[in-house]
């Protein structure tokens, strides 16, 4: 009797046991379950506080100011002398580029019309991430701001590169502004007497008698005065040249014979200066003639810019090259002393040019 006794309290112990860690077990999971509904009730707060400031802020803001506001800004603060390399150079030049600054309007623009809601979304999400209600939704807000902020730093670079793209290939579309510009721009008669007054200074130079020395000076004057440096490849004339082209020419015939102003004389030609030809075939062999030829074709790039030169004339207008007895034997004078100094392309050239055309 007694140990049934005990067997049936050993049971409804068990079973007490049993029920108890049951309630136990439902009770932690109802406490688990109402603290993730708690959860997600914040979560679905503040993504509603968010949805809200979004909706209450979609609109775009009005644009105050110009996308070139930029560019003249720049402009006024550059020298002249830049301003005019740029328009010469349908609007980019290292010192001065009309697309980066109209880009960088676009992206001044931009950034002018959202950067307040930007800071608004700020301030709204860190009062949300202060407030102890919102503890559990803390990534959430943490990462709208990243998102948005992300967007709008994004958003300012397609701006820019939009702006700057679309802007550079109007500008290269439209020549005519360009021809515009430069003639507003330029005083041609007064560049001209300044170029005069140096071009009297630097035939005057001591400097002038040593250039064929082994280390000569006055080099960079001649590159600027001669007009070589900054061009395009393909630029072929400068209409700031237009009726002034006989200065450069006479300059040339001034100076002594030495490889450093026939260097300089055949970029003018190659560069801006092509309506001298053919003409000036006859002052290039005059000065050969004068001086030493092997020393004056001594720069391997001369000799290339006059392969050059006259293959456009020998090959493109040859009959121009043949009617004028002075310019014919100039010619044939250079493609003689070209192929004497090793140009195969001379000698293809002067057979050419003396076969008659069958």
């Amino acid at each position: 009797m007694r140990s049934l006794l005990f067997e049936c309290l050993g049971n409804i112990r068990q079973g007490f046991r049993t029920r108890l860690e049951e309630d136990i077990a439902s009770a932690r999971l109802l406490l688990h379950n109402h603290e993730k509904e708690q959860v997600r009730e914040v979560l679905r707060s503040a993504a509603g506080m968010l949805g809200t400031w979004v909706a209450q802020n979609s609109g775009v803001p009005p644009l105050n100011g110009h996308v070139q506001d930029s560019l003249l800004s720049q402009i006024h603060a550059v020298y002249a002398s830049t301003v005019r390399a740029t328009i010469r150079r349908e609007g980019e030049w290292p010192n001065l580029s009309y697309s980066h600054h109209l880009g960088y309007g676009a992206r001044r623009l931009a950034a002018r019309a959202l950067e307040p809601l930007v800071e608004k979304l700020k301030i709204a999400t860190e009062l949300m991430e202060a407030n102890p209600e919102y503890a559990e939704a803390k990534d959430l807000i943490q990462q709208a701001r990243r998102v948005l902020e992300s967007a709008f730093e994004d958003l300012l670079r397609k701006a820019q590169i939009m702006g700057q793209t679309a802007f550079r290939d109007a500008l290269k579309l439209d020549p005519s502004l360009w021809l515009n510009c430069e003639d507003s721009t330029r005083n041609t008669a007064h560049y001209w007497f300044l170029w005069d007054l140096f071009s009297e200074r630097v035939k005057r130079a001591k400097w002038v008698a040593h250039l064929d020395s082994e280390h000569p000076s006055g080099d960079e004057m001649l590159s600027t005065i001669f007009l070589t440096k900054w061009w395009k490849d393909d630029v072929r004339h400068w209409r700031s040249l237009e009726g002034y082209a006989h200065h450069v020419d006479a300059l040339f015939e001034a100076l002594p014979p030495t490889s450093i102003v026939l260097d300089d004389y055949v970029r003018f030609l190659y560069h801006i200066g092509e309506r001298s030809l053919p003409e000036a075939f006859v002052r290039v062999a005059d000065s050969l003639r004068r001086g030493d030829t092997q020393a004056m074709l001594r720069k391997t790039n001369t000799v290339f810019l006059l392969e050059v030169l006259l293959q456009r004339h020998v090959y493109g207008r040859p009959l121009e090259l043949k009617r004028d007895p002075a310019i014919r034997q100039a010619v044939l004078f250079l493609l003689d002393t070209l192929v004497e100094n090793g140009s195969s392309a001379a000698f293809r050239m002067r057979d050419d040019f003396v076969t008659p055309a069958g």
